[in-house]
């Protein structure tokens, strides 16, 4: 596979891979951050199911495997087996992303190993890791790989530091609000419109609702019913000229 000084130049490459048919079964992407790397795979996924950068709607042929905690076991590669054995309902691809896959016990490396070997025509899949090296040699040298730079911010974003700042902390804030407790989560996003108030802006609420998406949609089964309000309400404040701060605390209120 060809170098990439950039991810953006590498996504650009599996995009063109993509459209000639020629993608690979299964892609590691190492180092870097984790958020980098879910958001990398998760905008892939939305680029094969034809859908806008920023575009919310739940995907259809994408899902993340694996655990934050513990070792990721034969049964959850089985469920990823199941899952890339049905035929896409939008995409070209089944996709399927294994966050922490240095968490897969060896035995669940070589059943992997094993779908790789005779991948589903329209199957797709994503180890992230920390460390290549965590994997087994053959699973290496079955995946293609690329490798994270430290920092990354994709460039349909304004990189300034404004805006970079922005984004870092809704990231920070989605990630407290999936486990903060109800109460907690309607003062986190009573604080968010305080502060696109503060700014004169609406980039505090705007980063926070996109990073949120992001995570809930990591386990839509078990968020669906706060991913549709999310997906409603981020749909309200981009289509309609709405008062923001109203919309967000009604949102709050709803999520209590």
């Amino acid at each position: 596979m060809p170098s990439f000084s950039n991810c953006e130049d590498f996504f650009s490459h599996l995009q063109s891979l993509s459209v000639s048919g020629r993608l690979s079964s299964g892609y590691i992407l190492a180092a870097g951050t984790p958020l980098a790397k879910e958001d990398f795979v998760f905008r892939f996924a939305k680029f094969l199911e034809n859908e806008t950068k920023t575009s919310s709607r739940l995907l259809n042929d994408f899902s993340f495997f694996g655990s934050e905690e513990g070792t990721i076991g034969i049964d959850e590669v089985r469920t990823v087996k199941r899952f890339l054995s049905s035929k896409p309902v939008k995409s070209s691809r089944r996709v399927a992303a294994f966050k922490n896959a240095e968490r897969l016990t060896p035995e669940s490396q070589n059943a992997l190993l094993k779908i790789s070997e005779d991948p589903f025509s329209s199957s797709l899949i994503f180890l992230l890791v920390n460390n290549r090296g965590s994997l087994l040699p053959t699973l290496n040298s079955r995946f293609e790989h690329f490798f994270f730079p430290a920092i990354h911010f994709p460039d349909y974003l304004s990189t300034s530091v404004d805006v970079q700042s922005a984004i870092v902390r809704g990231r920070e804030l989605s990630r407290q609000f999936i486990s903060a407790s109800p109460s907690t989560r309607f003062a986190l996003i009573k604080k968010i419109a305080e502060e696109d108030k503060k700014n004169e802006n609406a980039s505090a609420s705007s980063e926070f609702l996109k990073s949120l998406i992001l995570e809930l949609n990591k386990n839509p089964l078990k968020n669906s019913s706060t991913l549709k309000k999310v997906l409603v309400a981020n749909t309200d404040l981009s289509k309609f000229n709405l008062n923001r701060r109203l919309r967000l605390l009604a949102l709050a209120e709803d999520l209590k």
